[in-house]
């Protein structure tokens, strides 16, 4: 017959993984198979292209959004529903589905894992006999992986949502569509329209309108790029089919202060952080571009500098600050952390 049903349990194995649930129905003339019930299932990913560093392997990322694509951990995965298409290649999960790998949890109400073509497909008659057994390195696994309609990634290092989120394995890269939010354990996140990453270099850009808080600091641009392993990030406007060039924008807050004497005239400084008779006041600050390196706690901002505290304004073509705490997106907790504040700021250029 070219359709078999069964209520039974059933469990499934295959060398890129395998598949139990409560019941199934195989159809053989269109090569599928659904599983039903009280869907387990575990696939292994395909090995992703190794960084460029020599010498020994280097740690995996703990980038939350780089989840379900840097690990060779098999990922396990429980639903309502999955359709497994030997056509196509693919297997996909429908209705509360929650995808785990290394201590990372996906959920999304649709989930799709594409395998490689050479992968071997529970149920579904892959051709001629083949060997029973096959080397770790030799196996197919997961090529890709795409999660629709809502999707929550997290792990100790925090969450991220998105509408859409893709997975390249063998690629090392994520990408992540529609109100992308990212918020770190130890507080502050990111807001914006699309995030792609790279998950061998550690490295995330974000576009659209990316907005970044952490405590009472802001900064708002459209393109953000954070390089996790150097703690570099760069914050521009750069022009898009729809909009010319544009600036960025930050928000800080000085350290605290003493309350400052009064003074019957404020005079312009390029060495401290105090423009005003309010040396708490923040400071609003727009350009072309901002660059920060966390390891040395500096943020350069260039291109036609204009810096507003109170009612005090200092235009430059570079504005260098100096601060305490971390902007760094890495996701790591650091709730022990000071938060960010500025303590220095130097003007470059004429003032």
């Amino acid at each position: 017959t070219a359709r078999i049903t069964s209520t039974e349990p059933v469990k499934v194995t295959m060398p890129d993984g395998g598949v139990r649930s409560n019941a199934f129905e195989l159809d053989q003339k269109n090569r599928k198979i659904v599983f039903l019930n009280g869907v387990e299932a575990d696939f292994i990913p395909r090995a992703g292209q190794s960084r460029k560093q020599a010498g020994p392997a280097a740690p995996a990322a703990t980038t939350t959004i780089g989840s379900l694509s840097e690990s060779r951990e098999p990922i396990s995965i429980t639903s309502t529903r999955l359709e497994v298409s030997d056509t196509d290649r693919t297997a996909h999960f429908n209705g509360k589905v929650r995808a785990t790998q290394s201590g990372r949890t996906l959920t999304s109400p649709e989930l799709t894992i594409t395998l490689a073509s050479n992968a071997r497909l529970p149920g579904l008659g892959n051709g001629a006999a083949k060997p029973a057994s096959k080397a770790p390195e030799q196996r197919a696994g997961v090529e890709k992986l795409v999660a629709l309609k809502g999707v929550v990634l997290s792990d100790a290092n925090g969450e991220v949502r998105a509408g859409r989120a893709e997975f390249a394995v063998t690629r090392n890269e994520a990408r992540l569509y529609d109100a992308v939010q990212i918020k770190a354990a130890g507080g502050g996140g990111v807001t914006a329209d699309a995030a792609t990453i790279d998950t061998a270099t550690n490295r995330i850009v974000l576009t659209g309108n990316v907005v970044a808080e952490q405590s009472d600091t802001l900064l708002r641009g459209t393109q953000l790029v954070y390089e996790r392993e150097g703690a570099r990030l760069s914050l521009t406007a750069p022009a898009r089919a729809s909009a010319p060039a544009g600036r960025i924008f930050a928000r800080l807050n000085p350290a605290a202060a003493r309350p400052a004497r009064q003074r019957s005239r404020a005079r312009p400084s390029t060495s401290r952080l105090a423009f005003t008779t309010n040396p708490n006041a923040p400071i609003e600050i727009t350009a072309t571009s901002l660059a920060v390196t966390d390891t040395n706690s500096t943020a350069r901002f260039a291109g036609g500098v204009r810096a507003r505290q109170d009612s005090f304004l200092l235009t430059a073509p570079t504005l260098i600050a100096r601060y305490n705490g971390r902007i760094g997106l890495d996701g790591t907790p650091n709730s022990g952390a000071p938060r960010v504040s500025l303590r220095t700021i130097r003007a470059a250029g004429p003032v």
